[in-house]
């Protein structure tokens, strides 16, 4: 393997046989930090539900609507922001524990989030640790610039920050890009034989996950979310999961040799 093949596809360092892809907010945590923030600081929940079920049925990208959300929270500013998602977000229960046994086993995670990078890495760090983050994950996300150019504190100054997309797709950031890194040839596109690559898990709970949702060889859906919704409709197999105790003992089982991705997979949802 190439220092370029590292370089660009990062949790390969380790030479893994399997990775796990996840979604940040309702994954992760109990909340959606953005969904939080919109409800309680921004235009309200009921603007917010609307504009996700547009997406969810194809009637808006989730590009315009997420911006939409994120600039309706005009006057706090983002240091605040943050303060006010520690003291109210939580984190799943048993996160820590996959976190933990992740490591252990050489199945590198990978946080591919429609949310703020200054978010993701401030929560994280509160509960597992600033080091452990640092060397254990990697955040793909969208993140956060000045509003205005007369900004003096995009951090400190009310309503001083405004979301900045991580690409210019229709999602600001499509997930399979970041996926296809690791399932795709580069040179053409074409899907790189199971055998010739690390097994690809990912989980996810809402419209920021669709662009993954064929990209991966098991899929987790957090049930009675919109991710499910979808993967039924477009007929998406995946596994449903409540919390990352669900999603532990089918991955764990996999890589551990006691069950197979194939029977998982005939089980479906």
């Amino acid at each position: 393997m190439g220092s370029t093949d590292v370089a660009d596809r990062p949790a390969l360092a380790s030479n893994p046989k399997y990775i796990f892809f996840t979604d940040f907010d309702g994954t992760i945590t109990l909340q959606d930090t953005n969904d939080y923030m919109t409800d309680h600081i921004g235009f309200g929940a009921e603007l917010r539900k609307k504009g996700n079920a547009d997406v969810l049925h194809g009637h808006r990208t989730f590009r315009d609507s997420f911006k939409e959300m994120m600039d309706s929270i005009r006057t706090t500013s983002f240091e605040d922001c943050i303060a006010l998602l520690k003291a109210n977000i939580k984190l799943d229960s048993h996160f820590q524990a996959f976190f933990d046994w992740a490591d252990k086993a050489n199945v590198p995670i990978v946080i591919l989030s429609g949310g703020m990078e200054p978010v993701i890495r401030g929560l994280l760090s509160n509960w597992l640790g600033e080091e452990a983050v640092r060397r254990r994950l990697q955040i793909v996300s969208n993140n956060v610039e000045a509003r205005e150019p007369g900004v003096k504190d995009l951090y400190k100054d009310a309503g001083g920050w405004q979301l900045v997309y991580h690409d210019d797709s229709p999602f600001g950031h499509d997930k399979s890009i970041e996926i296809r890194k690791y399932s795709r040839n580069s040179a053409d596109g074409s899907v790189t034989p199971a055998n010739e690559r690390p097994v690809i898990f990912y989980a996810g709970d809402g419209v920021s996950d669709l662009s993954a949702a064929r990209e991966t060889d098991l899929m987790f859906a957090k049930a009675g979310k919109d991710l499910v919704q979808y993967c039924k409709r477009e007929n998406v197999p995946f596994t449903e999961f409540d919390d990352f105790g669900d999603i532990s003992r089918v991955v764990e089982d996999i890589v551990d040799g006691r069950t197979t991705l194939e029977s998982v997979l005939s089980k479906g949802a």
